[in-house]
């Protein structure tokens, strides 16, 4: 089990292996971010609390992550299985 400090990480990482993206992990200001880099080369970033006080701060962080793509018009990777 992750650490409650790693807990959204885990879960934005584990978000974004479904898109095709290049993701780098950082820590600026007061938040960790993931910023994420588009096959067309569009960067943007997504802050996400440093430690979680309830499951719905990881449940806010994954929807912030599904809505940045649906912005930014991506599709998760098809999984033919």
């Amino acid at each position: 089990m992750a650490s409650r400090q790693t807990e959204i990480a885990d879960a934005v990482r584990t978000e974004l292996e479904r898109y095709p993206v290049a993701v780098e992990f950082g820590y600026g200001g007061k938040h960790p971010f993931a910023r994420i880099t588009t096959t067309d080369g569009r960067r943007r970033r997504v802050t996400y609390p440093a430690t979680p006080g309830c499951r719905r701060a990881t449940d806010n962080a994954v929807a912030g992550v599904r809505k940045l793509m649906a912005e930014l018009k991506i599709e998760p990777r098809r999984t033919d299985g």
